[in-house]
C-alpha cells in the first residue's frame, strides 16, 4: 500500500463480520504482518531465546553468537520434531532436537547428526528461517515467504531519536489471552470513545472532552505516530529523576506510535517505555502482552515505581472484558457495520482501510 493517502479515501463504516471470524481469512493474514516477540534485553546472552507460534509455525528468536539476533523456524530437519517446548530458556552453543539428536548452531546451521550413514552431506539441512528485524530494540519477525520491506524504511517517521531508546531494561511484564479477534482487541485501544463507559479509574484522572483524537488522523499510513504527545498531571513523570529523555528533548509528553501492519504500540516518556502486541492464536483468540520498560540501570524505589503498573493491568482487565462481549456481537447474523466516530475513532478509520488494503 502507499505510504500515505489522504484519510478522506476511507471506509465510512468499519470491517464486515467475517473479519473478525473467517478462518480463511486469518490464515491469510498470518504472513501479511509484522509480529512482536521480545525485547533484546530478554535474548541480550548468546544461546538465550523466545519462543514464538504464530499459526502452524513456530519460530524461535535467538540470541547469536557475535551479539546479532536470528529468527529461526523451531523444526527439526530430520524428522520435524520440535527443537524446544518452553516459551523460554537458554542453550549452551547449540540447539539439539529432543528426537533423533540432530544438532544445530544458534545460526541456525547444522552441526551434527549422529549415526547417519556413512558419505551422508549435510550440506543443505541447516534450519530454516523467519524474518527479523529490530527496530528501537524491540524484536519483530515476519512469517511470509517474500522478504519484506526494512522496519527503518516503513517506520523512518516515527523519530525516537530524542530518547535513549537502547538503553531499556524490561521490568514488568503480564500477557493475556482473550476469547476474540485480534482486530477487535487492537481497535479497542486504539481509541477513547468506550473510556467513559468502560474505564472509571481512568476518567477520573483524564478528562474526557479535552483527550481528543489519539493519534495523527490528518491520512491514512501503516503506523500513526505523536511526538510528545500531551500527558495529563496525574500521569506525568518527575523530570528530576534519571530517564532516557535527551537533555535537548524539553517536552514533557509520551511519544506514541500504534503500527498497524505490526500491531504494536509504543508509548515512551522520561521514566522509560510502555509496549502492547496482540498476536492471533485463532480466528477468535488473541493473546495481549504488555511490557513496562525503565533506563537499564534505574533502581526499583527510586527511579520507578512498581506499583503504577497496577493501573495499566486494571485499564487491560476492563478492555478484555468489553472486547469479548464485542466479539459475540460481531458473530451475529444481524451485525452490520456502523459508522465511525470521524473525531474520537479516526485512528479506527485508518487501521480499517490499512487492513483492507493490506489484505486486497
Amino acid at each position: 500500500m502507499p505510504d500515505a493517502i489522504p484519510a478522506a479515501a476511507a471506509h465510512e463504516v468499519g470491517l464486515e463480520g467475517p473479519a473478525y471470524w473467517s478462518p480463511e481469512l486469518y490464515k491469510l493474514e498470518l504472513a501479511r504482518f509484522w509480529r512482536f516477540v521480545c525485547h533484546v534485553s530478554e535474548i541480550a546472552e548468546p544461546g538465550a531465546w523466545v519462543r514464538y507460534d504464530l499459526g502452524r509455525d513456530s519460530i524461535l528468536v535467538v540470541g547469536e553468537a557475535d551479539g546479532g539476533i536470528g529468527a529461526l523456524h523451531n523444526v527439526c530437519r530430520h524428522r520435524g520434531a520440535p527443537l524446544v517446548k518452553d516459551e523460554r530458556g537458554h542453550c549452551s552453543g547449540r540447539l539439539v532436537c529432543p528426537f533423533h539428536g540432530w544438532s544445530f548452531d544458534l545460526d541456525g546451521t547444522v552441526r551434527s547428526t549422529p549415526k547417519m550413514h556413512a558419505g551422508f552431506d549435510r550440506t543443505g539441512w541447516d534450519l530454516k528461517k523467519a524474518w527479523v528485524e529490530v527496530w528501537h530494540g524491540f524484536v519483530f519477525v515476519c512469517v511470509g515467504p517474500e522478504k519484506p520491506r526494512p522496519l527503518a524504511e516503513r517506520l523512518a517517521g516515527a523519530d525516537y531519536s530524542g530518547f535513549d531508546m537502547d538503553q531499556l531494561k524490561v521490568v514488568w511484564s503480564r500477557d493475556d489471552v482473550v476469547e476474540a479477534n485480534w482486530k477487535i482487541a487492537w481497535e479497542g485501544g486504539l481509541e477513547c470513545y468506550h473510556c467513559p463507559m468502560a474505564h472509571p479509574a481512568l476518567m477520573k484522572a483524564v478528562p474526557f472532552d479535552d483527550y481528543g483524537d489519539q493519534l495523527n488522523t490528518r491520512e491514512i499510513a501503516e503506523y500513526d505516530f505523536i511526538p510528545d504527545r500531551n500527558v495529563f498531571p496525574e500521569f506525568q513523570d518527575d523530570m528530576s529523576k534519571q530517564g532516557i529523555r535527551h537533555a535537548d528533548n524539553p517536552g514533557r509528553g509520551s511519544t506514541a506510535i500504534q503500527w498497524h501492519m505490526g500491531v504494536f504500540e509504543l508509548f515512551v516518556s522520561h521514566d522509560g517505555a510502555t509496549a502492547a502486541s496482540f498476536r492471533p492464536l485463532g480466528p477468535t483468540r488473541t493473546a495481549i502482552r504488555t511490557l513496562q520498560l525503565v533506563p537499564a540501570d534505574a533502581v526499583e524505589g527510586v527511579d520507578y515505581d512498581p506499583a503504577r503498573f497496577a493501573f495499566v493491568a486494571q485499564v487491560r482487565d476492563e478492555d478484555n472484558t468489553l472486547v469479548e462481549l464485542v466479539q459475540k456481537g460481531v458473530e451475529s447474523s444481524a451485525f452490520e457495520p456502523g459508522p465511525f466516530n470521524r473525531d474520537l475513532e479516526a485512528a479506527n478509520r485508518v487501521f480499517t482501510e490499512v487492513y483492507r488494503r493490506a489484505m486486497a
